[in-house]
């Protein structure tokens, strides 16, 4: 890792344990913090940016004319011809109906939606990149949770910045989330983190994952947590999943914050939970105990799907009698609060990509923390699958 990198943690560091004194400095490696949360676990977050080129593949240019369900979704099916996505190139498969699924999204789509919340999706899409503008679409299309918070941030006057996706990818046993990292990496310039233990999950209820990070000329970074089942464990969901819904995001992660008095700050998950509730969307446990709000996460009641073939579910059912009920737990939001890091330092996180920071341009976010924390994503991980 690059001096200029660790140096700029040590900032961090300085900064955070000044605000909150529960923080504590590792004194072995500087750029650690450590706290003991509520729950006695002696969490460890390592606030070293991720190390990346700035790219430019921008979406932007495909949607400058988008104003209709049907142009939004010609434009779609445009990226999906010009890009490489997963089937393209990998020798991984899904089931008939992960297609069939994706077409009723559409087909359902252009039924209901309304002009403007096609204009909150393309002003929100048109700053990723293709393959996130992809995987937000078809989220954005069938999940009321993920519309209904753009058009909370849309009416109180916050932005809307992605997170994360989850792309779930099969089973270790046909290296199927390698594949899809290699694809990422190779196809769209991502990036495994160069911070050890934060480049692979392994969890010890039987899945893995890799996250994988980019960002954006225009500020946006990307995160894409690609995940799957170990081979050792023939019930555990991710595989079933993915089987099913094929490489949908099984959720899109989404954080909002606002700015006052040129200092950006992270919207607090429970007035995000509160207004959600407020507009009929139901939100599970949140999980932010785990580190005093630097990073905060929560999934909101998945969109359940009932229209799974029998034969699929009798299929699954022969190998856990559990696994229909879950299937049908489609996808989902996810809502992300991650503490902001001051003006003075934001500004010097902007210059190691070398982009000149500004609190007032839209995505210039600059976290203290951008990694996942593995025992808060298998939380959350848990409360989705609960039926």
């Amino acid at each position: 890792m690059s001096d200029q990198y660790t140096e700029f943690a040590h900032l961090l560091v300085d900064e955070l344990t000044q605000l909150d004194s529960s923080w504590i400095r590792n004194t072995a490696v500087p750029e650690v913090v450590s706290i003991k949360n509520q729950h006695h676990d002696d969490i460890k977050l390592n606030l070293t940016p991720f190390e990346v080129s700035v790219n430019d593949d921008l979406a932007g240019q495909y949607f400058k004319n988008v104003d209709s369900i049907d142009g939004l979704i010609e434009v779609y099916k445009q990226i999906c011809d010009d890009f490489n996505f997963e089937l393209d190139v990998t020798s991984l498969s899904v089931s008939d109906y992960a297609s069939t699924f994706l077409n009723n999204v559409f087909i359902n789509a252009r039924k209901k939606m309304q002009v403007d919340d096609v204009s909150l999706i393309v002003k929100f899409i048109k700053d990723l990149d293709c393959y996130t503008a992809v995987k937000s679409i078809e989220s954005l299309l069938y999940s009321h949770s993920d519309l209904e918070l753009l058009r909370i941030a849309n009416s109180q006057g916050w932005q809307t910045h992605f997170d994360h996706i989850a792309i779930r990818c099969g089973s270790s046993e046909h290296d199927s989330a390698n594949k899809i990292a290699e694809l990422l990496i190779n196809n769209y310039g991502y990036n495994h983190p160069r911070i050890k233990n934060e480049d692979y999950y392994l969890f010890e209820d039987g899945w893995s994952a890799y996250p994988l990070y980019k960002i954006l000329n225009n500020g946006q970074v990307l995160r894409i947590f690609v995940d799957q089942s170990e081979s050792t464990h023939p019930k555990q969901i991710i595989q079933h999943w993915n089987h099913v819904y094929g490489f949908t995001a099984h959720h899109l992660a989404l954080r909002l914050t606002t700015v006052e008095q040129g200092e950006r700050w992270a919207i607090p998950l429970p007035k995000i939970i509160s207004l959600m509730t407020q507009n009929g969307r139901q939100v599970l446990t949140p999980a932010g105990y785990y580190t005093k709000g630097v990073l905060s996460q929560v999934f909101t009641k998945p969109e359940k799907n009932i229209n799974i073939p029998e034969v699929i579910l009798n299929n699954k059912r022969a190998i856990c009698d559990k696994l229909p009920d879950m299937l049908m737990n489609a996808k989902l939001l996810e809502i992300v609060s991650r503490k902001e890091m001051s003006r003075k330092l934001a500004e010097k996180y902007f210059n190691l990509y070398e982009l000149d920071y500004n609190a007032s341009t839209a995505l210039h976010s600059a976290v203290y923390y951008h990694y996942f924390l593995p025992v808060q994503a298998a939380h959350v991980i848990n409360s989705s699958i609960i039926v």
